[in-house]
């Protein structure tokens, strides 16, 4: 046994699923499952090659016996053998108890590249499915991005495809036709069988399905969109079998707004970066394709394009190909926007595509949902609009169970603390995400089984009112041969060995023994029985625990908030007053908040300043010029694949805009503009979606009339007392688009507002939301504002031209490129851009603040020991605020705003009591101090509604 456990614990550093070396130790964590590949049939005959995990040992299990004084190998776990089962299903004996709960997962990353997972999943006691998409590695057929997993499109526009599309429309194969989400899991519910040994005779002769009736998927990013889309493409029951819930991690259902664009920019490094990844394999030249829809994929899939002309088409498709009315994908009445974005795909009752439905994919979505996110995640807005969404037009028994996590996070850094260039105190881990649900050793299992990931799929798969079958049990059966050595013959075991979940996890990690364990021996014809204890083995792992019973703790998430969310805050700063500020989590029943927040606003102005204060004159506007060919580069926030402007790391988050190598690019140029506050004499937290409004015109270099275009970018950003500048927010908006950026802004979506030019040199209010965020700004810390117009790669660098109603002119720095407008051609120009400041003209950034104040550090900032106490009341207030001291003196009182400005003086003489009218003041936060004789003072915070 000692033997067994080390070589075990040795392969923790496997890369990738490895096979059974069939030594008889089961020394391997890969020799716990079996996989078998089966080749999922979609209705138009391809097929889906998908891997099936079960938890059935791939190796045997050999100990060594000690029986009269010699020892003996016995076989005690055969291979071949299911180790989890089921025998009760809603309190009944189960007919078939190696049936089992499945997750699926979906991927066009290559499905073995995610083996680990697997062992996890067959760990946890659960079949797992996983499936290369449509085109992708071994499956079969022609790979269009994020095109063929959702629902069929022939009802929206029956007479436009895929630009890639080679087949006819009518062509069952043509991608107007593809569900193969919804497809692949009817495959699981009536397809996918295996043959099972249900009367112990040695002979598989029964043939069932695999699954017991409940499906979860699970998965991140891509594997997380074919979740929304699946699910969203039929109609869902939980109370029958199929389909019982999601993990979609950093994932969206919502493309147009998320993905595609952002108040009319192009999301460049997004849309463009991430397809050209995908396709740029696609491209190979293979004389032996000569099958479209074979599992060879090359340029014989689109037509013989070349690689670079398939790459920049997948990329137009949802960009600049018009629809049938003549608008790109960069236009919110795009009609192809039925295709990807699950709220403008109309339904029938049936949860079938119709273009007359009368409901959106959404009320398909009748299930339970863990949506886990960050605040820097490239999908960060589209998941949140996708969990409204399901809140909006989902059954009250389904809005109790969606779950949305927002954590302090970017694309690749969920559930951890470094997250770039800040690592957040142990509280990030005061919710407990993930677990590690990817294992390469039996030292990894206890990780499995930490956090709500592991919890979720319980409460889904095995407590489900409708299917209950509660913790998976393990079955060692009777044998059904004798091993023979030397003078004996062992029956091992002589009967069905049952072992608890947790006993079984014990045993295998090396801490506890097998009770009772029953053997028969025959000696010289005659039968003995036994029972023996198998005892624990010498060798204990590092840091081991016992499995408790259970071993993934029930958890009734139909009582845990909907929403929770990670307030990041000051970190390492060196004041005192910041050490409880900020960096916990909050709960709620919405996002954004319906409560506790109001508008905060800070004005820019002519010198660079930035506060409460409304431009009381005309002030002179701010300039710099915008070269589309010399952009700002990106640095920090919901980035994929990009890396520093040194490319010695990725690029995503919370980065310091100070670190030297950064701030030449992005922050310190002559065409990016600043603004910033006085030191906080406060803390500032705000949750929601912050706004801008500014005021703005752009004068294209060589033309000083005529019609024009052009972005601008607004990025907020934490300065720190030691000169620290860290990213917290950003938003972008193209001037084309700024009606319908407003109307979003004022949270009543216009899809028919449409894209004008600008005039050359004329001033226009923009008004935008920026992305959401969670964030405390500490005491003695700034809020710097920076504008410009480029941020590239992450959105595209605009050419300062005017654009063609509904086209789109896709670009890179420097590539040369003209644009035809009015018949005339053009090439990128510079342009002037100004943004102005006066009282009828007041640029300003409009912040929800949050005035649920951490208690704790409520606490921290009072000063103790006066021999006074203050209360306030009503707080918040409309007008009127009572002040009420504990008794008689003369006190003065002071009221702060968030900027450390003095706005309010007066006396209280005699008294222990006052009246303020607040009317007169803006809607805020305030700091009240009443100070008494003897210089003692009281601290409290005042919020005016």
């Amino acid at each position: 046994m000692k033997c067994f456990f080390a070589l075990i614990f040795s392969c923790s550093c496997l890369i990738g699923f490895t096979q059974s070396n069939n030594n008889g130790k089961l020394d391997l964590i890969s020799e716990f499952t079996t996989l078998t590949t089966v080749p999922f049939t979609m209705p138009d005959g391809v097929q889906l090659m998908t891997d099936v995990y079960l938890p059935i040992t791939s190796d045997s299990l050999t100990i060594d016996l000690n029986f009269l004084g010699s020892s003996y190998n016995l076989q005690i776990i055969p291979k071949g053998l299911q180790l989890f089962v089921y025998d009760s299903l809603n309190g009944h004996a189960n007919f078939n108890k190696y049936r089992l709960p499945l997750v699926f997962t979906r991927t066009p990353y290559n499905k073995g590249s995610n083996d680990l997972i697997a062992l996890a999943m067959n760990i946890l006691g659960y079949a797992y499915v996983l499936q290369d998409l449509r085109g992708r590695y071994q499956s079969q057929g022609v790979y269009f991005p994020m095109y063929s997993d959702g629902w069929k499109k022939d009802s929206y526009h029956p007479n436009q495809s895929h630009i890639l599309d080679v087949t006819s429309l009518t062509d069952q194969n043509n991608c107007l036709f593809h569900e193969d989400g919804k497809n692949s899991i009817l495959f699981i519910m009536d397809s996918l069988l295996k043959k099972y040994d249900l009367d112990k005779d040695g002979i598989d002769e029964s043939e069932e399905l695999i699954y017991n009736g409940s499906i979860a998927m699970f998965g991140g990013s891509a594997l997380g969109n074919t979740q929304y889309q699946a699910a969203s493409s039929i109609k869902n029951n939980t109370a029958l079998d199929g389909l019982k819930g999601l993990i979609p991690i950093v994932a969206t259902a919502e493309y147009f707004n998320s993905t595609v664009q952002h108040n009319g920019v192009f999301r460049r490094g997004l849309m463009a970066g991430w397809i050209e990844n995908q396709m740029k394999i696609m491209g190979n030249i293979n004389p032996d394709d000569t099958d479209i829809q074979n599992a060879i994929h090359s340029n014989f899939d689109y037509g013989m394009l070349s690689s670079e002309d398939i790459i920049n088409l997948a990329i137009d498709q949802f960009s600049t190909i018009p629809d049938e009315n003549g608008y790109s994908a960069i236009y919110p009445n795009y009609q192809n926007r039925s295709d990807m974005d699950a709220s403008y795909a109309p339904v029938d009752n049936n949860g079938e595509s119709a273009l007359d439905g009368q409901f959106n994919r959404y009320t398909n979505m009748e299930l339970p949902v863990y949506h886990l996110t960050g605040w820097w995640d490239i999908f960060i807005d589209g998941q949140i609009n996708t969990y409204n969404n399901i809140m909006n037009h989902t059954s009250l028994k389904t809005q109790s169970h969606q779950k949305i996590i927002i954590g302090p996070w970017t694309h690749g850094t969920i559930g951890r603390d470094t997250v770039t260039d800040q690592v957040f105190p142990k509280s990030v881990f005061d919710l407990s995400i993930a677990g590690k649900m990817e294992i390469a050793s039996i030292e990894n299992i206890a990780e499995v089984f930490k956090g709500e990931v592991a919890s979720w799929l319980r409460y889904l798969l095995n407590y489900d009112s409708t299917n209950f079958i509660g913790e998976p049990k393990v079955l060692i059966p009777k044998s059904k041969t004798w091993q023979n050595i030397g003078n004996y013959s062992f029956s091992v075991p002589s009967k069905d060995y049952y072992l608890s979940y947790s006993d079984f996890l014990n045993f295998i990690t090396g801490q506890k023994g097998l009770a009772a364990f029953p053997i028969e021996i025959q000696i010289d014809g005659n039968t003995f029985f036994y029972e023996f204890n198998i005892p624990i083995d010498s060798f204990q792992p590092p840091g081991s625990k016992l499995f408790s019973d259970p071993v993934v703790p029930f958890v009734d998430f139909a009582q845990i908030p909907n929403v929770r969310f990670y307030i990041p805050g000051p970190i390492n700063d060196g004041i005192i007053q910041n050490n409880y500020v900020g960096n916990y989590w909050v709960s709620s029943d919405h996002f954004p908040l319906t409560q506790g927040v109001s508008d905060y606003t800070l004005y820019l102005h002519g010198d660079g300043s930035l506060d409460l204060n409304i431009p009381k004159a005309e002030e002179i506007p701010n300039s710099y010029v915008h070269d589309p060919d010399s952009p700002v580069y990106t640095v920090g926030g919901g980035n994929l694949d990009i890396l520093t402007p040194k490319k010695d790391r990725e690029n995503a988050g919370p980065m310091n805009y100070n670190d030297p190598e950064l701030a030449l690019h992005t922050m310190d140029r002559p065409d990016v503009l600043h603004f910033e506050t006085t030191l906080f004499q406060d803390t500032l937290t705000i949750v929601g979606i912050p706004k801008a409004k500014i005021y703005i015109s752009s004068l294209p270099h060589g033309s000083s009339f005529g019609p024009t275009d052009t972005d601008f970018f607004v990025r907020i950003i934490d300065v720190y007392p030691d000169g620290r500048e860290y990213f917290v927010v950003e938003g972008a908006i193209n001037a084309r688009a700024r009606d319908y950026a407003k109307s979003l802004a004022q949270a009543n979506e216009n899809i028919t507002l449409p894209y004008t030019n600008i005039n050359s040199g004329e001033i226009y209010e923009l008004e935008f939301n920026l992305l959401p965020i969670a964030y405390c700004f500490g005491f003695n810390h700034k809020l710097k504002v920076l504008i410009s117009s480029s941020n590239w790669p992450r959105y595209q660098s605009n050419p300062n031209l005017p654009i063609e109603n509904g086209a789109f002119f896709r670009r890179e720095p420097k590539d040369g490129k003209p644009y035809v407008f009015n018949g005339t051609e053009m090439f990128p120009r510079k342009a002037t851009q100004k943004v102005y400041f006066s009282p009828d003209k007041p640029s300003q950034i409009i912040l929800p603040f949050y005035s649920n104040l951490n208690m704790a550090n409520e606490q921290e900032k009072k000063i103790p020991g006066p021999d006074f106490s203050l209360q306030v009341y009503p707080n918040p207030t409309l007008e009127l605020l009572n002040i009420q001291l504990t008794r008689n003196g003369n006190y003065t009182c002071i009221i702060y705003n968030l900027m450390g400005q003095e706005l309010l003086l007066f006396d209280i003489v005699n008294s222990k009591q006052a009246n303020i009218n607040m009317k007169g003041f803006q809607k805020g936060i305030y700091t009240l101090i009443v100070v008494n004789q003897n210089q003692q003072q009281e601290i409290t915070k005042v919020v005016v509604f």
